[in-house]
């Protein structure tokens, strides 16, 4: 809007996209990321944008672009979301059952010992939990 010149790298820009048929992303939050008043002038373009490949496509079928409120810029920031929710491995699970064979608490104390992890406690407490997982 308000941009009618479309320069030699803009051009090769659209051919590149288009000879790796890349994947201009439709975006919310409104239809430009980027204004400007000069004068009497007033123009907008969508310059910010997600441009992905087919693979990337299909690997990330949940992803979303939107547009964000610009507080301190002509450019509107622009976040890529994605509702994929890998929530990682189960949690470590601990059967009561377990604790009424002897050799068992033993067994653990030596394992928890085994291990050496540096940094905050918290830290050591997850590191040594998910090392125990497997055991």
């Amino acid at each position: 809007m308000g941009c009618n010149t479309a320069s030699r790298g803009m051009r090769d820009f659209n051919k590149f996209c288009d000879s790796l048929e890349l994947i201009d992303l439709p975006m919310t939050g409104g239809k430009y990321t980027w204004s400007s008043t000069t004068g009497n002038n007033y123009a907008k373009s969508l310059i910010d944008r997600f441009i992905i490949n087919a693979a990337w496509d299909s690997q990330f079928p949940t992803i979303s672009v939107s547009a964000l409120d610009k507080p301190f810029s002509d450019h509107k920031p622009v976040c890529l979301t994605s509702n994929f929710e890998d929530w990682g491995h189960p949690p470590f699970r601990c059967e009561a059952m377990w604790f009424l064979n002897p050799s068992f608490l033993p067994l653990l104390e030596e394992w928890w010992h085994s291990f050496s992890f540096s940094g905050s406690p918290g830290f050591i407490l997850a590191k040594k939990l998910q090392a125990l997982k497997p055991k």
